[in-house]
């Protein structure tokens, strides 16, 4: 989402007035568009604003890489790591006064013309890098920038140099923040006559490149790759060879200490101890606080964790008894349905007894000559009699037993000898059973009933 103009920094508010009145461009919006796509550098808006009105494709493209980390480049004790410290545009005498009066006069006299001068530089700087924009702005391969610088020196220099780290500028700074460590970093270029010294006698010494490694962590990289020339215009290199030293301040990464210049590996050496030990209580404060911290989120995560272990127990147990009362509800469940089952069933069969009682014929005379006497053994031991008709059908003797008190609901009809079961029980298959005579039964028979549940 692009900004709006009242959330734009003074900064930012600027580059978008100059930016239109050099574009011409009235759309706030499209110039929002343009400023943002080119991380509000001027040079790359103008440059990308004439290469679409041309119709080409911009030479220069969006930055791949993560923002410039802040870090603080002029604390008010910065220290120095070379011969000399480091001074500003102006110098104090031993009379404090910070110019004399001529200066101060031929100062005055000379600030139209400077200023003039400096005007038409500016201009012609910029229209110049706009027509031929320099290739180190465009950072597209951080990493591949530091792996070819590493590769180059390693052919040129050999093993002789200090454990430089294989990341971007950005991820050295992170590690050493996240691990409270002094950074080193040293920005390489090839065109200053003391660079091959400074490489082969300061960073090459074994002394040297024992306390980097051994005392902090450190990241190298050449001005003439775009990482590089950033770090450097990020920490305000102007002279070569760059050296500088970061560390975790008040909660912000800081230079404590840098080197413009060459400067002999005894020196700096010296120099590098004593920075890191007058700045090491700080640091060890900050390592106590953090492994304080560390100790609280741990035992803040162990009893998390219990808690978590204990609150997971009493859910099992809550689970383990809610199953328990389930299963003895479904169980209750069954029982009640299983009871209100057997009780319809008993209603049913006595229902069926009720109506098999009405339609009942009565047992036939003694003295008829085609009557057939069977006696029943019920499980129970008790004994039945009865006479039935030949004629009749076998249903006749299931009905007599199926309506006897002492008779099982279930039951089948069998023979002693040999053994064979009397259909007498009505079925689908076989509604309407045989008559005794059609099975061969005798005019006394002796006939024993069976519970199918016993």
């Amino acid at each position: 989402m692009l900004p709006s103009r009242m959330n734009l920094s003074q900064d930012q508010s600027s580059k978008l007035s100059y930016f239109q009145e050099l574009t011409g461009i009235d759309d706030i919006q499209k110039c929002l568009t343009v400023l943002t796509q080119s991380s509000w550098d001027i040079e790359v808006a103008i440059q990308s604003h004439l290469s679409e009105d041309e119709g080409i494709e911009s030479v220069f493209h969006p930055p791949v890489i993560q923002n410039m980390p802040n870090v603080d480049v002029d604390p008010p004790d910065l220290g120095n790591l070379g011969a000399s410290a480091h001074a500003g545009p102006l110098t104090r005498n031993n009379g404090g006064n910070l110019m004399s009066v001529t200066n101060w006069l031929a100062f005055l006299f000379l600030l139209p013309f400077r200023f003039v001068c400096s005007t038409v530089m500016s201009m012609f700087n910029f229209m110049y890098n706009v027509m031929r924009p320099d290739p180190r702005t465009i950072v597209s391969d951080p990493q591949g920038d530091v792996m070819r610088f590493l590769t180059d020196y390693q052919e040129r220099y050999g093993d002789a140099h200090p454990e430089w780290l294989q990341t971007t500028y950005s991820e050295a700074l992170n590690q050493a923040r996240s691990d409270l460590q002094f950074l080193l970093v040293y920005l390489h270029s090839d065109h200053h006559v003391d660079t091959d010294q400074f490489c082969r006698r300061t960073l090459g010494d074994n002394q040297v490149v024992d306390l980097v490694n051994s005392s902090m962590i450190s990241w190298a990289c050449s001005v003439d790759s775009p990482e590089g020339y950033r770090v450097a215009r990020a920490l305000r290199a102007t002279r070569h060879p760059f050296l500088a030293l970061i560390v975790l301040r008040r909660n912000r990464m800081t230079v404590i200490a840098r080197s413009e210049g060459s400067v002999d590996a005894d020196e700096l050496r010296l120099r590098l101890t004593r920075i890191m030990q007058s700045n090491e209580p700080e640091l060890i404060a900050a390592r106590a606080d953090k492994y304080e911290r560390q100790q609280t989120n741990d035992l803040r995560l162990q009893q998390d964790e219990a808690y978590q272990e204990s609150l997971k127990a009493d859910q099992a147990k809550a689970q383990k008894r809610k199953e328990e009362l389930d299963e003895m509800k479904r169980k209750e469940d069954e029982a009640i349905q299983a009871s209100l089952a057997d009780e319809q069933r008993r209603q049913e069969i006595e229902q069926k007894k009720d109506k098999i009682r009405s339609q009942m014929i009565s047992e036939p005379d003694p003295e008829h000559h085609d009557t057939i006497k069977i006696l029943l053994k019920l499980p129970n031991g008790l004994r039945l009699e009865r006479r039935f008709l030949r004629t009749e059908s076998l249903e006749s003797l299931y009905n007599f037993v199926f309506v006897h008190e002492g008779a099982p609901d279930d039951f089948q009809i069998v023979t002693n000898y040999p053994r064979r079961v009397v259909p007498c029980q009505p079925t689908n298959d076989n509604p309407r059973p045989m008559s005794f005579a059609d099975f061969g039964l005798s005019k006394a028979e002796m006939l024993f009933v069976h519970d199918n549940h016993a």
